[in-house]
């Protein structure tokens, strides 16, 4: 659901206008191409915002332990005695299925072979648009990295502001590992 209301307001609802009725035609942002033969493909599609959602909450969701914490805990951006650390089951279930679910990147994978395809029999008259496909793997990979890589660096931030003893019984911490190496 999450994801579809995403990309009725990334552009879905640009190319199919009133088919959501809470979302008014020109309050949606129509900042992705339709791929219609009308219109040439861009490299922004309504898949990358869902995209790049689940991939920050990936990376917010990240336990201890995979930041170099001074403790191992399951959530790093919540204090350790907070009772949400107990049920790590659903940490687990969350990224894998609902932010896996998010970020499925066959619709955009998608969009970027018919880019780069071009015509096809139902619709011969569109090129190829080989650069602009290859501009949108190039920005949807990274742009999903960097989002991934500020989850986890919020995660730190929230972790150094939930837990302020914590955080600097780590710099303490690293500080002796760098100094005996």
């Amino acid at each position: 659901l999450l994801r579809l209301i995403l990309a009725q307001l990334f552009g879905q609802a640009c190319q199919n206008p009133g088919t959501i009725g809470w979302i008014a035609d020109d309050a949606v942002l129509c900042v992705t191409a339709s791929g219609e033969t009308s219109q040439q493909g861009g490299i922004i599609f309504a898949d990358l915002p869902a995209n790049l959602l689940g991939s920050f909450l990936m990376g917010l969701f990240q336990d201890g332990s995979s930041l170099n914490l001074a403790i191992g805990v399951p959530l790093a951006f919540l204090s350790p005695s907070h009772f949400l650390q107990a049920y790590t089951v659903f940490h687990l279930a969350f990224k894998t299925g609902f932010c896996g679910s998010l970020t499925t990147f066959s619709g955009w994978n998608s969009e970027m072979v018919i880019m780069l395809v071009g015509g096809s029999e139902a619709n011969t008259n569109r090129p190829t648009q080989f650069w602009k496909a290859l501009l949108g793997y190039i920005v949807g990979i990274e742009t999903a990295l960097g989002s991934y890589a500020f989850g986890r660096t919020v995660a730190w931030w929230l972790h150094q502001w939930n837990d302020p003893d914590l955080a600097y019984e780590q710099e303490a911490m690293n500080v002796r590992s760098h100094q005996h190496g």
